[in-house]
């Protein structure tokens, strides 16, 4: 099951795409990421540098080269900005509460801070009709 409407449309446009280079359906039990042949794909970092040259996004802030492990930073950031529970989080990732914290403290730190002080404007309400 996709996660999102947008990763099934994704998913959709690969397995037609795939359709289409065959000029049959392939099997349900195929790979999804494969060569024309349908052996499967067992390293993806040429092409995913590739991509990367080709967005003009191959370095990070710190002027790092992006590796495909990247992706796994980039999940579990968007995940804790969408306000995902970070033990829910933890589990489905494999790891714990504490390397989430270690490691994206300063994202869920923000997240605090907006929840700690999204109430203020109306407490400031209140204090004008209650004087």
């Amino acid at each position: 099951m996709a996660r999102t409407s947008d990763v099934k449309g994704y998913l959709d446009r690969i397995w037609e795409l795939r359709c289409a280079e065959l000029g049959e359906k392939p099997s349900k039990d195929g790979f999804i990421f494969c060569h024309k042949d349908g052996k499967p794909i067992h390293n993806f970092k040429k092409g995913y540098s590739a991509l990367l040259d080709a967005a003009g996004v191959s370095l990070d802030h710190q002027g790092q080269k992006r590796s495909l492990y990247s992706l796994r930073h980039t999940y579990a950031t968007f995940r804790l900005h969408e306000g995902v529970n970070q033990y829910a989080l933890a589990r489905n990732m494999g790891t714990s509460v504490q390397m989430l914290e270690t490691f994206y403290g300063h994202t869920t730190n923000r997240r605090m801070a907006t929840e700690l002080t999204k109430n203020k404007g109306k407490q400031k309400k209140a204090l004008l009709w209650e004087s």
